[in-house]
């Protein structure tokens, strides 16, 4: 009895078709549409290589030719246009008009190269679970340069897995579960080096990095690691020397402090020109920034900084864009926080809820003009509490763009000088400037504010001249009669013709008052109407 159910299980068992790695046994299925007649299931024996593949077993086995998709028939709901594959999972449920298309399993898919040669791939929110050599993009790796693999559930890369790309130039693995060590770090070859420009691997479960992982990525120039909460780097984890040409990192919501962060951690790349520590734990800019001699761009937003030291970034000479949005915790940028950025041209502190002053010496404009920021075009402080601003903080006459809405400005004498200002209101941003005080501007826009204070003072000016001129006018005009008519009569005569001792006394001067008056009249009737020019009620 015990012999008849030993042969039952094993029989039981076989029909099943477990074994070692059962669970990753369908990972190289593409699994389309109930209805899909153009292609076909993998095969078990096919099913068994790869499967031994992943396990570092060699067996002979065929070669894959993939899934042909983008045919006429249509079922397997992807599209092809424009040199793009795009086999997305919102695309292929659009497509089918089916929310319960069943999502693809592998990246196994291929086209007709007759008809369309691809340059980029989407195989983005499917359920991808591996990667391999021969099952990845089987027939076009020869002439796909990009593919977004993100929103998948890719646990294994297999060693080599792109080697057969010979023009591969973008990789999106973002939002996955990869992992990297010394076994799993292995697909990042000297191959792929040869072409790759720019790798995504945000939110995946990477925690620690072998030393010189990056290496053979010779012609790197952007890589993004966001998302990696834990992240561990140390001195050597970007080698000596292979990430030349790498210009953007991205380390984001990586749970950094400035004690997590090696001070040499940067110290391999002598190109890095934009580094993003958005969203970390930082209380203070970290040492390992002073390595980076090339930094053009930093972007530190919302790192929970509560006091800003002096000098903070002085040794950022090179340093032309500097984000600092979203510091929850800071209320003021004191006296020379900002000095030594010669090179500065642009900086952002919008969106600090706190934030009430800058002080105005914390671009060195006030007192120290030689490490001043003075090739500053564009400043940011949006959506703050900041009432006023010196006129002293920086160049004003250079700012190309100025952002100050969501503050509640006082514009009163603290901001006169920005008001009466004729060439500093290029006022950009989310939304308008408006004062808040004093209450009888409470609402209006600092651009209403500042065009009837333009036109106030032009009505001032135009009238000051027109009077200047009239002036002029009267006595040259009267200086010139007098002589004209000196030269025609003599003394007596004139005095006799317009002094008649015979008539009555005003009739003359009264009627020429009476002129004199009409005009003066006259034109203080213009100038009433010229309304214009002057200030308006604080309602309007």
């Amino acid at each position: 009895m015990t012999t008849w159910r030993l042969l039952l299980c094993l029989l039981l068992l076989s029909r099943l078709d477990l074994g070692f790695g059962g669970k990753y046994k369908d990972s190289s299925k593409l699994i389309f549409s109930h209805e899909d007649s153009d292609n076909e299931e993998y095969s078990d024996e096919h099913d068994k290589n790869e499967l031994a593949d992943s396990n570092e077993i060699q067996l002979e086995r065929p070669a894959f030719k993939g899934y042909t998709v983008c045919q006429k028939s249509g079922n397997d709901h992807c599209h092809c246009d424009d040199e793009k594959v795009d086999c997305r999972g919102e695309t292929r449920n659009e497509k089918s008009g089916d929310e319960g298309v069943v999502p693809l399993q592998s990246a196994g898919i291929t086209v007709d190269t007759k008809v369309f040669k691809p340059k980029y791939v989407y195989l983005t929110r499917n359920q991808i679970t591996m990667l391999s050599r021969d099952t990845l993009l089987p027939g076009i790796q020869s002439y796909v340069q990009g593919i977004d693999l993100g929103f998948n559930e890719i646990e294994f890369i297999n060693q080599n897995a792109f080697d057969s790309f010979t023009s591969l130039k973008k990789i999106r693995l973002n939002h996955n579960y990869l992992k990297f060590d010394k076994s799993a770090d292995n697909w990042l070859t000297n191959t792929l080096g040869n072409t790759l420009s720019f790798l995504n691997l945000a939110y995946n479960n990477i925690k620690n990095v072998s030393d010189g992982a990056f290496d053979s990525l010779h012609k790197l120039e952007r890589l993004i690691l966001d998302g990696n909460g834990g992240l561990t780097l140390k001195d050597s984890t970007f080698g000596e020397g292979g990430l030349i040409t790498l210009k953007i990192l991205s380390l984001d919501n990586c749970g950094f402090d400035e004690n997590k962060l090696p001070a040499n951690v940067f110290k391999n790349l002598p190109n890095l020109d934009y580094l993003s520590l958005i969203n970390n734990r930082f209380q203070a800019i970290p040492a390992a920034l002073k390595s980076i001699k090339s930094l053009g761009t930093l972007d530190f937003s919302d790192n929970p900084i509560s006091e800003w030291k002096e000098d903070a970034l002085a040794d950022q000479p090179n340093l032309k864009k500097l984000l600092l949005k979203e510091m929850k915790q800071i209320k003021s940028y004191g006296d020379h926080s900002f000095c030594g950025l010669t090179s500065l041209t642009h900086i952002d502190l919008s969106d600090s809820k706190d934030l009430e002053t800058i002080d105005e010496n914390a671009f060195c404009f006030r007192k120290d003009p030689a490490m001043s920021a003075d090739k500053l075009t564009t400043i940011r402080f949006e959506n703050c509490k900041i009432k006023s601003f010196s006129e002293h903080l920086v160049n004003w006459e250079k700012q190309q763009e100025i952002a100050i809405a969501g503050n509640p400005l006082d514009c009163g004498d603290d901001l006169r000088w920005l008001i009466k200002s004729k060439d500093l209101h290029m006022f950009v941003g989310t939304s308008v400037p408006k004062c808040k005080t004093p209450k009888k501007l409470e609402g209006v826009a600092l651009q209403k504010v500042v065009e009837d204070a333009q036109g106030s003072t032009i009505g001032v000016f135009f009238r000051t001249v027109f009077y200047g001129f009239l002036t002029i006018g009267i006595i040259v005009g009267a200086v010139a009669g007098v002589i004209y008519l000196n030269r025609r009569y003599n003394g007596a005569e004139l005095i006799g013709r317009f002094f008649p001792r015979n008539r009555s006394a005003g009739v003359g001067f009264n009627n020429l008052n009476a002129e004199v008056g009409m005009e003066d009249n006259q034109v203080f009737d213009e100038d009433d109407e010229d309304n214009e020019f002057r200030p308006r009620p604080a309602a309007v």
